[in-house]
């Protein structure tokens, strides 16, 4: 060791607790690094069990109405990442095949992963016009209606205007 190696390693033991003699020669140094670090671990130990034990405590003491407000918090935060979620898989066109009770009970990771591995592109997002053109879908758009030839195609199979809207609308 160099001499100013030494001075800073006597400085280091001796802020651990442990004097060091400058003239000691390798085995007296490497024994007092033992016991520096022996001590050292068992402070470390000790503070541990300390924080750990203040930690508890401070759970303990803290008041119900506290514990209640940051469980609500949790479960409102975690209703919204499923929204968030379930929003960015309906934009890529995506279907969670869930209720949005099942939503509420199905936990966040498993609706990720419903996400992650539905198809995209399952729903259109776009419709197609006469012309072959694709044409954003407006959300709240009424139904286009019903053609002349439509018409006359379902009144050869029996079928009213209302019989072919209502089951349209089912399927």
């Amino acid at each position: 060791l160099t001499p100013l190696m030494k001075q800073k390693l006597i400085a280091l033991l001796a802020a651990l607790g442990v004097t060091l003699d400058p003239n000691a020669d390798e085995t007296t140094t490497a024994t007092a690094l033992d016991t520096a670090l022996a001590n050292y671990t068992k402070e470390e130990k000790k503070e541990g069990a300390s924080t750990a034990n203040k930690e508890k405590a401070k759970t303990e003491s803290a008041p119900e109405g506290m514990s209640a407000e940051v469980s609500a918090m949790r479960a409102e935060i975690e209703q919204m990442r499923k929204e968030t979620v379930i929003a960015e898989a309906t934009r890529a066109g995506k279907v969670i095949p869930l209720s949005a009770a099942a939503i509420k009970v199905t936990p966040l990771s498993a609706i990720i992963e419903l996400a992650d591995n539905a198809t995209p592109g399952a729903v259109p997002l776009k419709k197609k016009t006469v012309d072959g053109k694709e044409v954003p879908l407006e959300i709240g758009a009424k139904p286009d209606a019903l053609s002349a030839e439509t018409l006359a195609m379902a009144a050869s199979m029996g079928l009213s205007e209302a019989d072919l809207k209502k089951y349209a609308a089912e399927g």
